[in-house]
């Protein structure tokens, strides 16, 4: 088992649009009880690899631009991809719950949904991932002295600093400890919002399923190197996914998180394009904490080969594109295979959130 975490720079211009709308939510005894048992499966989710019966599965991503819904298949071999869905849509989730539900693209996720539920005998889980931009989340002190009680109430007051007008009772929240092994232990509070929450339970509700895990990109894709890339876990590896403005960064090596950081891109100045961005995070890296990459993986909805291209002339190491279906069989047609091979960098968390997580959390 290893942890998932994400970072943040900025909490306002990220996730303005996330805390745009005020109009509060009320949940009853009934629902929170359905999220957190639910949530708790998390640390539960078996090793693909291990002999099992046979699992139908179902992701759903949130992303910006549009709703990814994969079926997966859960066999002794491992993992196999059976179908895409994308819709033409997105789900605007910072929208009222009324809104989201009345929207084009929920209808086009539920569509779907219950089209796979009237296709299957039985769908044995889902999971829903969530882009940056839909949750908030930075890094803070952290003590693992401290109780669940003392937790959540440290994390609230993080959360009031940092977004004085959120109210806390309208978050989740998970903690990812982080660096638990230095003289300062560092976590990252992930909050995520009730309105996310309550949309990932009623697609679950829609499929007929259980909800085993609502998670974000970033995360996903620590999942997706872990199963895939297991010959490079003694490397140290760069996660970056690009997303409109920002690229999310994770640092690993030997199933550990080293460093994480969110930068600002602009993709129009030619002071700043995401070449030139990466090259001062990792020559700070290497001045500051002694780090040295020695390779660096993208993936996200805004990557482009440009950009692929750019960072490799900066960067004096390999730069490729995070593949989440390398180690997947699949029961595809030639033509989506084709497909799903041309978008596999947007796929990460379609693939990562049904996959073992790579590092585990405190839920609050």
């Amino acid at each position: 088992m290893v942890i998932q975490m994400l970072v943040v720079c900025d909490i306002y211009g990220k996730f303005g649009k996330f805390l745009s709308n005020n109009q509060p939510l009320f949940f009853d005894k009934l629902f929170q009880n359905l999220f957190q048992n639910t949530i708790r499966c998390v640390v539960c989710t078996p090793d693909l690899r291990q002999e099992t019966p046979v699992e139908t599965l179902v992701t759903l991503y949130f992303d910006t631009y549009r709703t990814y819904i994969a079926h997966l298949e859960h066999t002794a071999q491992g993992l196999c991809l059976s179908g895409i869905h994308v819709t033409n849509a997105p789900v605007d989730l910072s929208q009222n719950l009324d809104d989201v539900r009345a929207s084009v693209g929920m209808e086009e996720v539920e569509r779907c949904l219950e089209h796979l539920s009237e296709r299957h005998e039985r769908i044995d889980a889902i999971a829903v991932s969530l882009d940056m931009d839909s949750v908030l989340a930075y890094p803070i002190p952290y003590s693992p002295a401290l109780t669940s009680q003392q937790l959540s109430e440290y994390a609230a007051f993080e959360l009031m600093q940092h977004v004085p007008d959120a109210d806390p009772k309208q978050f989740f929240t998970s903690l990812y400890p982080f660096r638990s092994d230095e003289d300062s232990p560092m976590a990252f509070a992930v909050h995520v919002g009730a309105n996310a929450a309550s949309v990932a339970v009623h697609a679950a509700a829609v499929l007929r399923s259980t909800l085993r895990r609502i998670s974000v990109s970033q995360a996903d894709a620590h999942n997706v190197f872990a199963y895939n890339y297991a010959d490079e876990a003694h490397k140290t590896v760069a996660l970056c996914g690009v997303q409109d403005k920002y690229v999310d960064i994770s640092v690993l090596c030997n199933n550990t998180i080293l460093d994480v950081a969110t930068l600002e891109v602009d993709h129009l100045s030619p002071s700043s394009p995401l070449g030139s961005v990466c090259k001062a995070y990792v020559q700070n890296l290497d001045d500051e904490q002694g780090i040295t990459l020695d390779t660096a993986y993208f993936f996200g909805t805004d990557l482009t080969k440009n950009d692929i291209d750019t960072v490799h002339r900066e960067l004096s190491m390999p730069v490729k594109r995070l593949n989440p279906l390398k180690m997947l069989t699949s029961t595809l047609t030639l033509r989506e295979r084709e497909y799903c091979s041309r978008i596999a960098h947007v796929l990460v968390p379609s693939v990562g959130s049904m996959l073992p997580e790579a590092f585990a959390s405190i839920r609050l």
